[in-house]
Order: C-alpha cells, then structure tokens, then sequence
C-alpha cells in the first residue's frame, strides 16, 4: 500500500488531500480525503478491476491481502491514515443455486494500526471489521450494501457502516472493495491502582505529656490527582493516555502512597474512557485467493 499527498497551492487548491493506493495485478483501489475540514468533509474511494471470471473450481475459496483506509473526524480537522490485513471467504455454492445471487462473501480487517501524517508515531491499534456475509451476482461477480461493524472492548458495537465490492481476475483469483464505517474516534481502557492501606499517627492528649497511636485505614488511587477534563483532553487529542500521564509498570497509574503506609492492599481497577467526537473511516482493500488447508 502507498500513501499519497497532492499538491495545495493557489492554482491548484488550498485543501491539501491524502490518498492511500493499493494496486495489485488486476485490481487498483483508492481511498482520499482531507485534513483541512471542520468535520467530516469531502472524501471518497474508488474501485475498478481489469478482468473478472469466477473461480470455478472448487466452489470455496480463501482470499488474504491489504486494507488501508483514510480516517476523518466530526467536529475537528486532522486526518489518520489506516492500515490492516483482509481475509475472506467466498463461497460459489450456496443460496439459490439456479438463480444469480448464487454465492456469498464474509470478511474481516484485523491489525487496523492508524498513524499520523509526516512521519508521526503509531497511534495505536483499532479493533477489527466484521464485515458480514452477503450474497454476490454470479453474471457480474459484484455485491453490493453490505453490514460493516467494528465493537468496543465490551462487545458492545462502536462503529457501523457499510462495504461493497468485486471479484477480479481472468479466474476470479482476486477481491477487491471498500468499506464506509463512522462512530466513536477512539476508546480507550485505562489500568490505574487503587491502594488501601494503614498509616499510625501520634497525638497528644489532653494531658499534655501522654501520647497515643491511632491507626487509619484510608484509600488512594492513580487518577487520585488527575481531573476527569484532564483525561478527557487527553483521548480528544488520540493519544495513549496512560503515556500522558505517567504510567508506571505495565502502563498502569501508580497510586500515591504516603510514607509510613503498612498492611497495603493493592488491586488494578479499569475506567473506559472515549472520545467525544466520532471518526468516519473509508476504506479499500484488494484480495488474492490462497490455498489454506484448514478452509473450508
């Protein structure tokens, strides 16, 4: 996959436009949008494919390859550029065997790693798109109106769209296709300590001369002395919070202990946190058939 920039200049525009372009030997596919809009803004992806037959032989085949996308936000500028594996199952054989929706395609996009524009670091990985099973026409090798899906660490679903696409190639050895998916920028699961301890303090009594111990039992956190505005900043900007603020072992927020602190009690506690703007992201991606002797 190759990553592409135009030119903004006063004779050739002032949005500067990014596309990624994933070309194979019978398939080209290109998603473009730009960094310059308020929101969403204009945007698009492209598909086309130089020849196309059915496979035709065994009736079942596996298809792996490349998934890049270009990713938008709802209420700010900025742009990310996606990149992830395709895998997907085609079957000839099934639904209505004498009619034209004869077939059916699923798939999936796993490793979805966003970064930056000029060189800027990984941002982190997005969870995969399940892009449900659909029926093809077999005259044409195209489907078209598909589900698209991504879900939250909970399973709960995050992002919702749609993904159309075709078949390629003089024996049907490649896919090619896009996928339209908007909701929630990022989520994030941030790991923080929560410590309960004791802690003895003297007094004085009202004697003036004796003293006694009392023993307190008290409870402190990691996020004890960060501000929720604070935490929200943070995942608005898409960066890794937990790096925003310090993370200890293991990326989780150390609680503050004080000292003299005995019996601790420690355990990691989890707080979801998500943006408050959501993403649009168009994808493409291109295919060519493997042979896998676990598939079928």
């Amino acid at each position: 996959m190759e990553v592409y920039a135009s030119d903004g200049t006063l004779t050739t525009g002032l949005n500067s436009y990014f596309a990624v372009f994933i070309n194979s030997d019978y398939m080209e596919a290109t998603s473009a949008a730009s960094a310059n809009y308020i929101g969403f803004g204009n945007a698009g992806a492209n598909i086309n494919r130089e020849s196309f037959s059915l496979p035709g032989t065994t009736g079942e085949y596996l298809y792996t390859g490349t998934y890049g996308s270009t990713r938008t936000f709802s209420d700010r500028g900025g742009i990310e550029i996606v990149y992830g594996d395709l895998t997907l199952k085609l079957d000839e054989l099934d639904l209505d065997p004498l009619g034209e929706l004869q077939g059916t395609i699923s798939a999936s996009v796993t490793n979805r790693t966003r970064a930056g524009l000029a060189g800027a670091a990984n941002l982190g990985e997005l969870p995969r798109i399940v892009l449900a099973e659909v029926r093809f026409n077999t005259a044409t090798g195209v489907w078209e109106n598909a589900a698209a899906t991504t879900s939250d660490p909970d399973g709960d679903v995050r992002s919702t769209g749609t993904y159309e696409g075709l078949i390629g190639g003089p024996v049907g050895e490649e896919v090619g296709g896009y996928s339209i998916i908007e909701g929630t920028a990022d989520i994030q699961i941030l790991e923080y300590e929560v410590v309960t301890y004791d802690i003895d303090t003297t007094i004085l009594l009202a004697d003036g001369v004796t003293t006694a111990t009392i023993t307190t039992t008290s409870t402190v956190t990691g996020l004890a002395n960060i501000e929720d505005g604070a935490l929200q900043n943070a995942i608005d900007a898409r960066v890794n919070v937990a790096d925003a603020f310090g993370a200890g072992v293991n990326g989780v927020l150390q609680a503050d202990v004080p000292a003299g602190a005995y019996n601790q009690n420690t355990r990691t506690e989890f707080r979801e946190l998500s943006t408050s703007y959501s993403a649009r992201e168009i994808g493409v991606f291109v295919g060519e058939q493997v042979f896998d002797p676990a598939f079928p």
